[in-house]
């Protein structure tokens, strides 16, 4: 059964995702960041949100993952739909604008193995490492290794933090990647599985989310204001960085604490965020996104702080209405596909 305020915590991390998007992909996003201001500096504290977003996704993941069996059915589910929605998505350009290529057209066929997507394939691993993984995190459940896998976890991230703030920017390889997002999944089964976690007041908890808030403001400032780093800087490697995956274990650590009832709305929402991920992130569609979404025409005014948050509320209802209305339209079909088989 649906948990909603995980099924909440979801939607909040495909917000970040799609904000995140809408900075990233901008045209001209980089001269934004040429010359220190409070505007980059608000660009800045939100670029990481997709980061912080997946790294969320892959900790509720754990969560839920860490005490049930492997099944290929999850693989499968997983590029079904990723392989779907690629193929519709470049249809719909291929329609629209006329100028998808034969090679771009069979990309859009085999997303998973031709870099369309990068998350889908990152998923697929972390769920073929389930049951490695799960063994680490029962073995973790004790009170003294649990503190060694925190103390483990955060000497990762600061490490590769540290080589950040001294300049070894280099993109994080696809293994490098995967071991991020182990550590993700590590960390919310390891809170599943302890007892004594899940007992932590909710005062606790709220004031380790704003220590880890500031601490991470804090850091951007310092990457704006004092060590004067460029856009690709700021971009490059979020996912690893220890302020970012503070953020998202507090982030966490609050939500599976908040008492939610079961909501219609919110289950019914957080069920198309993955759609949400396949529609803004397609290569063929979202110069086409982002062109007309930009927000490179409003830096220098004021309208650029509530014109971020419009742009992603529009990308992300348009979207969750888009894949709403296509479930709908599948099923119709294959309902009247049944019924013309029994007659």
């Amino acid at each position: 059964m649906r948990k909603s305020n995980f099924e909440a915590l979801r939607i909040l991390a495909m917000l970040g995702v799609v904000l995140a998007h809408i900075i990233g992909w901008s045209p001209n996003v980089a001269s934004m960041f040429e010359s220190p201001s409070k505007q980059t500096l608000f660009l800045t504290i939100l670029s990481p949100a997709g980061k912080i977003g997946v790294l969320l996704f892959i900790m509720i993941t754990g969560f839920f993952l860490c005490k049930k069996d492997f099944h290929f059915g999850r693989i499968k589910r997983t590029a079904i739909e990723t392989i779907s929605y690629s193929i519709v998505v470049s249809l719909i350009v291929m329609l629209l604008s006329r100028t998808l290529s034969l090679s771009s057209a069979i990309k859009s066929i085999f997303p998973l193995n031709t870099n369309v997507y990068w998350f889908p394939i990152t998923y697929i691993v972390i769920i073929l490492l389930m049951p490695a993984l799960n063994l680490i995190a029962a073995h973790f459940a004790n009170r003294k290794f649990r503190r060694r896998f925190f103390a483990v976890a955060l000497a990762f991230f600061a490490l590769n933090t540290i080589g950040k703030y001294l300049d070894f920017n280099l993109e994080p390889s696809g293994e490098y990647r995967i071991l991020t997002y182990a550590f993700a999944y590590l960390t919310g089964a390891t809170l599943a599985m302890s007892k004594r976690l899940q007992k932590t007041p909710r005062s606790y908890r709220i004031a380790f989310t704003i220590l880890s808030l500031a601490a991470f403001a804090a850091s951007r400032f310092v990457k704006v204001y004092i060590l004067r780093q460029q856009y690709l800087d700021l971009w490059v490697g979020s996912e690893s960085n220890i302020f970012s995956y503070l953020v998202a274990t507090s982030i966490f650590f609050l939500f599976e604490s908040i008492n939610i009832s079961q909501s219609k709305i919110i289950n019914t929402i957080s069920a198309s965020t993955f759609a949400v991920y396949l529609i803004t992130e397609n290569n063929f569609l979202r110069p086409y996104i982002y062109e007309q979404l930009t927000l490179s025409n409003y830096f220098g005014s004021r309208k650029l702080y509530v014109m971020t948050f419009i742009y992603t509320a529009i990308i992300f209802s348009t979207c969750v209405a888009c894949d709403f209305c296509l479930k709908k339209l599948s099923s119709k079909t294959r309902q009247l596909i049944a019924t013309r088989k029994e007659n």
